[in-house]
């Protein structure tokens, strides 16, 4: 992913909007809404991570807290992917 002053590229911004004399309200950037979008999959899929429990309790670690946080790593995961490809494709043409 391109580098923008040491952040890793987000896309732009979702859903721009023209404020006229006030100027352009941002929102979110593509990367968050890319992410965000994954997490309702994701959440149900997260029943899949049981075998991690034992571990997690052995280390002290809270199981809904690593789970919130394994969702996070794999939707903005998931959002660098969708990034990456949507470049190269307005790279192509």
């Amino acid at each position: 992913m391109a580098e923008n002053d040491g952040w890793p590229d987000d896309g732009g911004q979702a859903f721009p909007v023209d404020m006229g004399d006030f100027g352009t309200i941002h929102g979110m950037s593509m990367r968050d809404w890319f992410a965000s979008r994954a997490i309702p999959q994701l959440m149900v899929e997260s029943r899949t991570w049981l075998w991690d429990i034992p571990v997690l309790i052995k280390q002290g670690v809270s199981v809904s807290d690593a789970n919130a946080q394994r969702i996070a790593d794999d939707a903005y995961r998931l959002a660098d992917a969708m990034l990456a490809e949507r470049s190269k494709r307005h790279d192509e043409g």
